[in-house]
C-alpha cells in the first residue's frame, strides 16, 4: 500500500493560451475564472502543501490569498517541465510522500473524483495513479515521492505522462464516470455557449 502521510498538490497555470487567443484561465466558467475551479477543489482536499505555478499576477495573488505557495514562472516558453521543476523547488524543505499534479483548464473536474483517485492510490501498491475515462488518461496524476528525481529530469514541453509510459506496471488507472471532468479547454468553442 502507498500509505503516504504527506501530500503536496501542485497546480500548473502558466500556459500562454495561444490556441484560445486570450487568457483562458481567467475566462469565466459558471461565473468563476476557470483556474479557480481547480484551486477550490484543491483547497477542499486540505493537502499538506499547495503550490500554484503561473505567469499571471492575478492568479498568483489569489493563490497567496488561498494560503498556497505562489510560484512565478516567467519562462512558460520552456514548456510544462519548467513549471514542474519550479513547483518541486518551491517545496524544498517540506517532506512530501506524494505529489499530485494537475492543470487548471479542466473546470468540470470535481473534488470527489480527485478524492477517489487519492483514496485508490493510498490503498494500492502502485507508485503512480491517474484519472482516466474509458481508458483514456487525463489529469490529475499523483506520484509517490520515489519518482521525484524523474520529475526533475523532465525537459521541454513534456509532463509526467512520460514517466507513466516508462513504468506502466506501476500505474493505477482510476476511472471517472463523467468524460467532461477530464476535458481540457484549448479553444473558445470548447466552452458551452451558455456559460
Amino acid at each position: 500500500m502507498s500509505h503516504y502521510t504527506s501530500l503536496s498538490i501542485l497546480l500548473l497555470a502558466a500556459g500562454s493560451s495561444t490556441r484560445f487567443q486570450a487568457n483562458k484561465l481567467l475566462t469565466p466558467v459558471n461565473g468563476i475564472p476557470m483556474y479557480r475551479h481547480t484551486l477550490s477543489w484543491a483547497q477542499t482536499l486540505e493537502p499538506d502543501r499547495l503550490a500554484v505555478v503561473s505567469q499571471y499576477e492575478e492568479i498568483l495573488k489569489e493563490a497567496e490569498t488561498a494560503g498556497a505557495a505562489a510560484v512565478y514562472n516567467g519562462r512558460s516558453d520552456l514548456g510544462i517541465s519548467h513549471s514542474i521543476h519550479l513547483a518541486l523547488n518551491a517545496l524544498e524543505g517540506f517532506a512530501s510522500d506524494a505529489f499530485l499534479f494537475t492543470v487548471c483548464d479542466q473546470p468540470w473536474l470535481t473534488a470527489e473524483s480527485v478524492r477517489a483517485l487519492l483514496d485508490a492510490f493510498r490503498k494500492s501498491d502502485k507508485g503512480m495513479a491517474c484519472l482516466c475515462h474509458n481508458g483514456v488518461p487525463g489529469n490529475p496524476v499523483v506520484f509517490d515521492s520515489r519518482y521525484k528525481k524523474e520529475l526533475v529530469s523532465l525537459t521541454g514541453d513534456t509532463g509526467g505522462k512520460r514517466i507513466l509510459k516508462a513504468h506502466p506496471e506501476d500505474v493505477l488507472w482510476v476511472e471517472t464516470p463523467h468524460n467532461m471532468e477530464l476535458k481540457d479547454i484549448d479553444y473558445p468553442e470548447d466552452l458551452p455557449c451558455d456559460l
